[in-house]
């Protein structure tokens, strides 16, 4: 009788974390824009863990973030836990107005929506974002987030030279 009771308290505590073990941060792709949604002021809700980025030995990483639809959302983002980018701020006399930008390009490029952007050297990094001012309007919303990782300007160079050097190679060889 006792081997059943913690059969079924065991059974009980997998099945109520069952739900919280599937949970991981969303990988961060390279070059195209993400949605990340969220329910009044504090960390988003989906992706809840955030996400996560690896810029390679060589690289660097321009993430911009942007907010969508109706001015007045502000975010912070946290990179492995220290805060790194708080967006830009609005004009409080245009707060709540709906621009009808669901675009994240046309976003980035309107003067009223809150964006910022940071750069990331190599490594493996843990990216979380809190929503710290919301429009009057509503208390939940989405907004976008996008990484551009490209190769530093000295690896493009060597690059360059060694492709050079093959084919200086190659001639004199022929």
């Amino acid at each position: 009788m006792k081997r059943n009771w913690l059969g079924l308290l065991l059974g009980a505590v997998l099945s109520i974390g069952a739900p919280f073990a599937n949970a991981a941060p969303v990988a961060l792709p390279n070059g195209s824009w993400e949605t990340f949604l969220w329910a009044d002021l504090g960390p988003i809700d989906d992706p809840a863990d955030g996400y996560t980025l690896v810029v390679p030995v060589g690289a660097t990483a321009t993430i911009r973030v942007v907010d969508r639809l109706l001015i007045g959302d502000r975010y912070e983002v946290f990179v492995d836990g220290i805060s790194t980018l708080v967006t830009s701020d609005i004009n409080v006399a245009l707060d709540g107005t709906d621009t009808g930008i669901s675009d994240p390009d046309a976003a980035w490029a309107s003067a009223d929506l809150s964006k910022g952007s940071l750069v990331l050297g190599a490594g493996s990094y843990d990216i979380d974002i809190d929503v710290f001012r919301v429009n009057s309007v509503l208390d939940s919303g989405g907004a976008f987030i996008r990484a551009d990782v490209v190769p530093e300007p000295a690896t493009l160079a060597l690059l360059g030279l060694g492709l050079a050097g093959l084919g200086l190679r190659k001639r004199a060889s022929a």
